[in-house]
This record gives C-alpha cells, structure tokens and sequence, in this order.
C-alpha cells in the first residue's frame, strides 16, 4: 500500500526525496537506511512512488549476492595453462568438481575490476601434489601463482579495487 500523493509533502526541506537524514559519518556500521524511491511504471500519475528502506548491512548482502553468480569446472576442461578458465566480473564462487585427478587451470585478471570476493574450492577431493592441482594466474598476497594441491583445499582471493591487488585466503 503507497500513500497518496500529496504535493506539499512532494519534496523535504533541502529538496531532497526522503525524510531520512543526511549522511555524515565517515564510515557505515551496518544498521544505517538507505531509502529508496520506487515509481510505479504501470502508473498515469507519474507522481506516485513508494519509499522502501533498507539498512546498509542488508543492502551490502543482497548485492553481494546479486554479483556472486558461480562456476563449476568438469572433468576435461581447462586442463592446460593455453586453455584456463578465465574469470569474468561477477563470477564470485568457483567449484573444481572433477572425478579422477587432472589439474586445473584459472586465470584472474586484474583486481582494479574485481567487485567481490571469489572463491576457488575443490569440491570433489581430487587435488593433490602430483600435478593434478588447481592452478591459479594471479599474484596475491605477495605469493604468485598459488596452487591448491590438498583434497577439498581452496582460497578466497579479494580484489582490493583502489590498490590494484588481491589478498588470499584460506577456504
């Protein structure tokens, strides 16, 4: 149910859409609202809308499942250092599910572009230190090029935007 609309109350002192409060504060905590000011597309009247609040935690969460979309690698593919998985904005969870041991190959560009934190798992338990590991193209935390070789291993790698650089994990 929306309230009607009613023009004196149109706009709030400053001009601003929402009765909320401007933002000060140098850092969030989690409980802060965002208001959000939906129209209705259906609508005659494009004066109606309807104010959603959200708070930042909430917020920081949806998004961040919105973006995490996932990946799992087969039996066969991306066997080779020619022919990695190559991994896309967006792409936040990936999962080795490979039957017999073979190693794997994924390539992580650069972190300036990275949007969430990423997550490379062997989920079938087939990793090890005979060459059939999880090789990753990408220098984080110093370490280049770092390799799962235990069954059921993984890393987290996260993009630090500003800096240009990933930190790593342990899954």
């Amino acid at each position: 149910m929306s309230a009607p609309f009613v023009p004196a109350l149109d706009t709030f002192q400053g001009g601003q859409m929402t009765d909320l409060p401007a933002f000060t504060a140098t850092s969030f905590l989690g409980d802060e609202l965002f208001e959000i000011v939906s129209g209705n597309p259906l609508a005659t009247n494009a004066n109606t809308a309807v104010n959603y609040s959200i708070t930042t935690k909430l917020l920081g969460q949806l998004l961040t499942g919105l973006i995490s979309g996932q990946v799992v690698i087969g039996q066969g593919q991306n066997m080779t250092a020619l022919t990695p998985y190559t991994v896309p904005v967006g792409v936040g969870r990936i999962y080795v599910n490979k039957a017999t041991p073979e190693p794997t190959y994924i390539r992580f560009g650069a972190a300036s572009a990275g949007i969430a934190d990423v997550l490379v798992k062997d989920v079938a338990g087939t990793s090890d230190n005979a060459g059939n590991g999880i090789f990753l193209t990408v220098t984080a935390d110093g370490v280049t090029n770092p390799t799962i070789t235990s069954p059921y291993g993984g890393f987290w790698l996260r993009p630090v935007v500003s800096l240009n650089i990933w930190t790593l994990g342990t899954a």
